[in-house]
């Protein structure tokens, strides 16, 4: 079995510690493949001599890093290990993902302060003052926390939900009391909305020194977050997998060394409600709504959690792909009629009691006419109010058209030239141009997949004019009509 000895320095597998640290490159391998996959968990599978495996510390609680021509295009753990042996020769499969992967070991919390213990049953619920008082919030410390003095601070409950009643900005999310000290009469205010900084002066209502609470009957049992884009994704991960995850009786929720940068408010104006769904698939669906791409990905020894918008590179004509540029070798179009553009969403209850939810993709059934489709019942959880079936009844409905409603694809074959090199002119999220004929079409770049096989020697970072395919998918990424998402797979 042949071994690809990786010397050129513009293809590059770095071992990483649990610390993220650099342990060292991999120079012998059989072969290397990888799935580079835009707001998804990407994929990688290394395959070596166990010997040259156990040369390394590449194991489960380490990873990859991957480079091409300087620029790091994927980070991530390790997931599998397989050992095998076939007449007296050994090999080692090491299998991973991408860090997004770290965003599916947790789940969305509806309260993100963790569970209530209450007459022995554990419960997701917000409490708030029965009877209240008025106080002055005197001095803003950090970001997101503010301090407050009372006549007595004596019966005030830690995690006790508060609410603004002369706010500068109405917009604070759930404030909840994060200390008490009795002594000086002093209450820590902590929030729950990215970077939100309480200004002095502001005026709060608190519940009374008897500690009396009640549920909060404006909590509808959803973690319910609105804003841009990028504000929203980012609060979704620091309060489930950040610095403001909560802590339970099974440890701390934050992913150790993640870092959530502040957010720069791209993307739509969107809503998100929270209850339970995976916190990658929750991401997922709010970057698709919100038209924005995400990643998390390692930066020094951080993990780091960023949202994003590709580049625009269809008016660069030094990066169209075309027969002319001798960068498109192949080409093939198709397009059908959509699987479902209009959904009924079935909900709770019985009969003629059966609560039904209807959704359309107008743009889809204004081209192609009505493709009805049936969505599959949703049970709800026992108590749900009518909002909270309506919500996710609409999330299930808006589920099935992202992926029903338009049913098109594009498979392409490119050549990388000198003049057009991935990552080095164009990399995930941004959008190119095809001409194939006279007809242009703008395309996404969605997937990357890159290998290395046995006996190929250094790599694509010297493998000027290999031959690379591209196809489309019509899954994760918000579209638009004409078809413009693109898998990209440099076969090399």
């Amino acid at each position: 079995m042949t071994v690809s000895p990786l010397v050129d320095a513009n293809c590059e597998i770095i071992v990483r510690d649990a610390n993220l640290e650099d342990d060292g490159e991999i120079r012998k391998i059989v072969k290397f493949e990888t799935t580079i996959k835009l707001n998804e968990i990407s994929s990688w599978q290394l395959e070596m001599h166990t010997d040259d495996w156990r040369l390394t510390n590449l194991n489960l609680g380490g990873g990859i890093m991957f480079r091409r021509d300087n620029e790091q295009l994927l980070t991530g753990p390790v997931m599998l290990v397989r050992v095998h042996e076939l007449a007296g020769a050994r090999t080692t499969t090491i299998t991973g993902g991408c860090d997004n992967a770290w965003l599916d070991t947790r789940i969305c919390y509806p309260v993100v302060e963790g569970l209530i213990l209450e007459d022995g049953n554990y419960r997701f619920g917000k409490k708030r003052l029965a009877d209240g008082i008025t106080t002055t919030l005197t001095k803003p410390t950090v970001v997101g926390e503010g301090t407050c003095t009372v006549a007595n601070a004596t019966g005030f409950l830690v995690g006790a939900h508060i609410e603004l009643t002369d706010a500068p900005s109405s917009d604070t999310g759930d404030l909840v009391i994060g200390t008490t000290d009795a002594s000086s009469n002093v209450i820590t205010l902590t929030t729950h909305k990215w970077g939100y900084a309480f200004p002095a002066g502001t005026i709060v209502t608190q519940l009374d020194s008897t500690g009396t609470l009640i549920d909060d009957p404006a909590y509808l049992g959803f973690d319910t977050r609105t804003g841009s884009a990028d504000t929203v994704l980012k609060e979704l991960v620091y309060f489930n997998a950040g610095a403001g995850a909560c802590v339970d009786q099974y440890g701390p929720r934050e992913i150790p060394l993640l870092t959530v940068l502040p957010s720069r408010a791209i993307g739509d104006m969107i809503t998100s409600n929270a209850r339970g769904e995976k916190l990658l698939a929750q991401v997922q669906n709010v970057a698709i709504a919100g038209n924005v791409n995400f990643q998390l990905k390692q930066v020094d020894q951080q993990l780091v959690f960023d949202v994003f918008k590709g580049r625009d590179l269809t008016e660069h004509s030094e990066l169209v792909f075309s027969a002319e540029a001798r960068n498109l070798k192949e080409a093939e179009y198709g397009f059908g009629l959509p699987e479902a553009n209009v959904v009924m969403g079935v909900g709770p209850n019985a009969g003629v009691k059966k609560i039904m939810m209807p959704s359309a993709d107008m743009t889809s059934v204004g081209q192609y006419g009505r493709f009805e489709e049936w969505e599959a019942a949703l049970s709800g959880n026992s108590g749900d109010t009518p909002q909270q079936i309506n919500t996710a009844m609409l999330a299930s409905n808006n589920n099935a058209l992202i992926q029903k409603a338009n049913n098109s694809s594009i498979s392409i074959s490119l050549q990388e030239t000198d003049q057009v090199r991935f990552p080095r002119d164009f990399t995930m999220g941004d959008r190119v141009r095809i001409m194939s004929g006279l007809i242009p079409t703008d395309l996404i770049v969605t997937n990357v997949y890159y290998t290395v096989p046995a006996g190929s020697g250094s790599g694509t970072g010297s493998a000027v004019g290999a031959f690379s395919k591209l196809q489309m998918s019509r899954l994760m990424i918000k579209q638009d009509r004409q078809g413009d998402l693109l898998n990209a797979l440099l076969l090399n």
